[in-house]
């Protein structure tokens, strides 16, 4: 890999384009550059120490400063950022989910494949040192194959989030999860979600996905008072237990007698790693360990959810 900073800007100011900045910073590979926002306070904040601020997609563009960005911006203005981006030449990583279409998501990876550049999308459970550790015993072959996977991911109302439902939001991240340990995508779907405290979306759900070779519960809801955010798998050799906010993992094997293995994981920050992957995949002309055929699986997944029968009203 190149020891040359590849400067990066980040599209949207709002909490996860701060959380970028903050992590860019960390990277020996990266160099902020610019930022975009059509808020003058907030550009002020972070359009300092040499790197410029903009108050449009195409200033940012015109000024020809940055290689890569991420694009922080509600959901509903991924396409039109990230197509603008893609046509000047510009890699991109796009926030989950990718887009609000189906449609619109395969018309960025062909765009991104035209153009040659790397499309990631933000999916940053993937980057979890205790997800990373679970990939890496399934491959070892120490878990066997893996039966049935259970996970919650349960938080207070995001008061941010004006413009998604707790399934694209929330089960995004499971989805994506359960699909790379099965290594497939469900056979069959069904759900019962309600509206408790929203009454224009759905902020609790359960979900059931059938793969062939095995079944996955995903249950998520913004009213809960604490963050909850599990997984435990049922396979061949045992039971797996991970915890997403701790960062730990482990595994009662049936060989060792219900003994318990904690794994040794060294705890880290998702994001810089994801931010890293993204900075090392440019540098190296390497397709992005999240690309954007895994974030169209999981937006395809999410909507045939959304549009599966259910009783809840």
């Amino acid at each position: 890999m190149t020891s040359q900073k590849t400067p990066v800007a980040v599209v949207g100011l709002g909490n996860m384009g701060r959380y970028h900045i903050k992590h860019y910073l960390n990277l020996p590979s990266s160099h902020v550059v610019a930022v975009v926002d059509q808020d003058p306070s907030r550009l002020s904040q972070f359009a300092v120490d040499g790197v410029r601020g903009f108050r449009s997609v195409s200033e940012l563009l015109a000024s020809g400063l940055a290689e890569a960005v991420s694009i922080t911006v509600p959901t509903s203005l991924h396409f039109k950022v990230a197509q603008e981006c893609l046509l000047a030449g510009l890699h991109v990583l796009i926030e989950k989910p990718i887009t609000e279409s189906v449609s619109d998501a395969e018309e960025l990876i062909r765009l991104a494949e035209s153009m040659n550049k790397i499309i990631q999308v933000g999916h940053i459970e993937r980057f979890n040192p205790a997800v990373l550790k679970l990939l890496e015993w399934q491959k070892e072959g120490k878990t066997g194959r893996i039966y049935s996977i259970e996970t919650r991911r349960f938080s207070p109302m995001p008061t941010q989030i004006l413009d998604a439902n707790v399934i694209i939001d929330l089960a995004v991240h499971d989805i994506d999860i359960v699909c790379a340990l099965f290594n497939s995508q469900p056979t069959d779907i069904s759900r019962e979600m309600a509206m408790n405290t929203l009454s224009d979306r759905a902020d609790s759900g359960i979900i059931l996905l059938r793969f062939p070779d095995g079944i996955a519960s995903v249950s998520v809801n913004w009213t809960s008072p604490v963050k909850t955010r599990t997984l435990t798998a049922f396979c061949e050799n045992g039971k797996i237990e991970l915890d997403y906010l701790n960062q730990t993992l482990q595994f009662t094997s049936f060989s060792t007698h219900s003994e318990i293995e904690i794994a040794a994981i060294t705890p880290g920050y998702p994001l810089d790693a994801e931010l890293a992957a993204f900075i090392k995949s440019i540098q190296t002309q390497t397709s992005p360990i999240v690309s954007g055929e895994d974030g169209l699986r999981a937006l395809r997944i999410a909507n045939q959810i959304l549009a599966a029968p259910s009783q809840s009203k």
